[in-house]
């Protein structure tokens, strides 16, 4: 059951984020609202890191050896991309588990899982500032499928 749950999670996440920067302008993807903030793109490369770490965790790395690996961020379309992708392994590596244990689900949900969930707002929220926000929807309403991770919005 947990793992069924973690799969509708990352339904829900490749949901939102599609959602999020779907059609948004040539001025959003690099927008820095301060000195130390993040743009779209660094957003996406973050949370790009944050499913790296979550594909580490399922395979069994202990939580203490989790690596990080860097990915490019300098061409919006190639980082959505590769979030994308990460989060469809994330799926897979779901799907080829009989079982996992409650502490390693726990970790997934209160680490990479949700702090990607928590960056999606963010990415709305720059979309706002950017002059081109995000159409207001009823998610309770929306069409999430476990396992379906392509959505056209």
């Amino acid at each position: 059951m947990e793992i069924e749950l973690l799969k509708h999670l990352i339904a829900i996440i490749a949901y939102r984020f599609t959602t999020a920067v779907t059609d948004a302008p040539d001025n959003y993807y690099y927008l820095k609202i301060g000195v130390n903030s993040r743009s779209p793109v660094e957003i996406i490369d973050h949370m790009s890191h944050q499913l790296d770490s979550a594909i580490q965790l399922i395979s069994g790395v202990p939580v203490s050896s989790v690596k990080r690996n860097f990915f490019s961020s300098e061409n919006f379309e190639k980082c959505k991309q590769n979030f994308l992708s990460l989060l469809s392994s994330v799926d897979i590596r779901l799907d080829s588990l009989k079982g996992m244990d409650l502490p390693r689900v726990k970790v997934l949900m209160q680490g990479p899982l949700t702090d990607c969930i928590s960056h999606i707002g963010q990415l709305a929220m720059l979309r706002r500032l950017a002059g081109n926000p995000v159409a207001s929807q009823n998610f309770i309403k929306a069409k999430v499928l476990t396992g379906k991770l392509d959505y056209d919005i």
